[in-house]
C-alpha cells in the first residue's frame, strides 16, 4: 500500500489481512484493534482509505458470521 511510511513491494495483501484479522477477532482473547501508519497525504484520492475500510469490514463481517 502506497499511503504509508515505508511501503513493501511484496507485503501481504488485503485479502490476506482480512483472513488474519478475522481469525485474530474471533478470539476472546482480542480486546482491541488500532489502525496506524495511514498517511492521508499519500493518498490525495482516498483509494487506500477505502481499501482499509473494506478489508475491516470484511473482517468484522465474516466474525459476526461464525
Amino acid at each position: 500500500m502506497p499511503a504509508v511510511d515505508c511501503p513493501e513491494e511484496d507485503g501481504p495483501s488485503f485479502y490476506d489481512i482480512a483472513e488474519l484479522l478475522t481469525r485474530l477477532l474471533s478470539s476472546p482473547a482480542c480486546i482491541g484493534l488500532e489502525v496506524t501508519i495511514y498517511d492521508l497525504d499519500l493518498d490525495p484520492k482516498g483509494e487506500c482509505a477505502d481499501r482499509i475500510v473494506e478489508c475491516l469490514r470484511k473482517a468484522f463481517r465474516n466474525n459476526a458470521d461464525n
